[in-house]
Formats: structure tokens, C-alpha cells, sequence
């Protein structure tokens, strides 16, 4: 199979839907390049990212549909749902089997074919509303600041296999580095707490890991779901689980 190219047909015109659809494209490009290298080390790698940042994705997309009050969100929700037991079956499958090229195969087709159709389809009709959210209040200035264009890398080079890394510590989301991270991080914080957000944000400031920082944004959420209930607690968890990659 040929590269999955992105072409702007594409792109939803919301920036960081497109960006973290992008992501995923660069992802099953990686495991083409890893077929082609008959490295099945480096396909398990790339494999075990591209799941955890798609689902991630999942969760975001969610938050965004559940908070503009989107109501085809239930029916959304369940394709996600639904696409994920599928991804987990491939797991199995190479589980079960042994046959790792040909299930990195599979999925790279198979989640190119969805995603093109995925986007074009239920991904297009939740733009409308969702960019009602994301245009205004606190959810369009959390945004700004997390996912500014200056901070978003550029599309990352093929994963370097490593054979410690399966398994390892979970990958931070488009590739971040841990100082980013806290800049995210507290971002969200400090809009949704304000200065009652402060002693968290020392401690997120002193973390050396990111489950350090997946821990604090637990905490993070748990507050700010105190103070203002829990949409708005599943929209910053959704974007923090973008930027500690879990």
C-alpha cells in the first residue's frame, strides 16, 4: 500500500482537530516505513502510539461534541467506540497469532480507508457546532494557548526502535517535550483555577516525568470539576490527555 498523503479535502477547518488528524496519518506512515524495514520491533512501537494517540484523539473530539451539545454526539461516540474494540482486536490478534506484519498491514488499511471516511463523513458534520465552542470563552483561550501553531512540532521522523521502549514510559502527544508539557498543562490550570490553581502548579512545575504530570492533571481535573462541574472537567482532561499522551 502507498503512502496515506494528506490533501486538503481532508481538513475540517478546525486547527487542531486537523493537527491531531494529521498526527494519526503521520503515524500509519511510520508503520509503512517500518514494514518496508522488516522491523517488527519498530511496527509494535509505532503500533502500541498510533493506538494510544488515536483513542486520545477519541476523547477530545468527544469533550468538544458533548460541550457544544452536539446531538448526534451518542451516534459519534458509539463509531468511536466501536472503532476502538477493533484496534484492541488487533492487539489480540498479534497476541494470539505471532503474525506481526501482517496485522500492521491490516490496520494500516484498515484505519486509512476509516479515517478518510470517518472524516469526510461524521467528522464534517460536527464542524458547524463545534466551532461555536471553540470560537469563544474559555475553551477558545485554553485552546490558543495549548495548541498554538509555534508550539506544535513539526511531523516527526520515523520512531527509532529502541529495545527497551515497548512498554516504556507513555509517549507525550505530536512528539512534545516535558517542558511543553508543563507549559500545557498550566495553561489549563491557571484558566479554569486561577490563583487557587498556584501550589498545583509548582508542583507540576517540579515534576522531572510525565506520570509525575499524569498524576497532577488528575489532581488538576478533580478541582476544577469541584469548581465548575464536570463538562468542563472532561474538556480539560480530554486536552491534557493530548499533551501527557495517555
Amino acid at each position: 500500500m502507498t503512502y496515506f498523503v494528506w490533501t486538503s479535502d481532508l481538513n475540517t477547518g478546525i486547527e487542531i482537530i486537523d493537527s491531531q488528524h494529521r498526527q494519526i496519518v503521520d503515524y500509519i506512515n511510520q508503520i509503512h516505513d517500518a514494514i518496508d524495514r522488516n522491523d517488527e520491533g519498530l511496527v509494535l512501537i509505532v503500533l502500541d502510539r498510533l493506538t494510544e494517540y488515536t483513542i486520545s484523539h477519541f476523547t477530545f473530539e468527544e469533550n468538544l461534541m458533548e460541550l457544544a451539545n452536539y446531538p448526534l454526539f451518542p451516534d459519534h461516540k458509539l463509531i468511536h467506540v466501536n472503532f476502538a474494540k477493533r484496534v484492541r482486536q488487533y492487539h489480540d490478534q498479534v497476541n494470539r497469532t505471532g503474525d506481526i506484519m501482517t496485522t500492521a498491514r491490516q490496520v494500516m488499511t484498515d484505519l486509512q480507508v476509516w479515517l478518510i471516511s470517518h472524516i469526510k463523513r461524521e467528522d464534517a458534520n460536527y464542524v458547524k457546532d463545534v466551532k461555536k465552542v471553540i470560537n469563544q470563552g474559555w475553551i477558545s483561550r485554553m485552546v490558543a494557548k495549548i495548541f498554538k501553531k509555534s508550539s506544535l512540532p513539526p511531523v516527526p521522523p520515523p520512531v527509532q526502535p529502541h529495545p527497551s521502549a515497548r512498554g516504556s514510559s507513555p509517549v507525550p502527544a505530536a512528539g512534545r517535550d516535558l517542558s511543553s508539557i508543563k507549559e500545557g498543562l498550566l495553561a489549563i490550570i491557571r484558566e479554569a483555577l486561577g490563583p487557587d490553581g498556584d501550589e498545583l502548579g509548582m508542583k507540576i512545575e517540579f515534576c522531572t516525568s510525565v506520570e509525575e504530570l499524569q498524576i497532577w492533571s488528575e489532581r488538576a481535573c478533580s478541582m476544577i470539576e469541584n469548581r465548575w462541574g464536570s463538562k468542563r472537567a472532561a474538556a480539560a482532561r480530554g486536552m491534557m490527555r493530548q499533551l501527557v499522551g495517555v
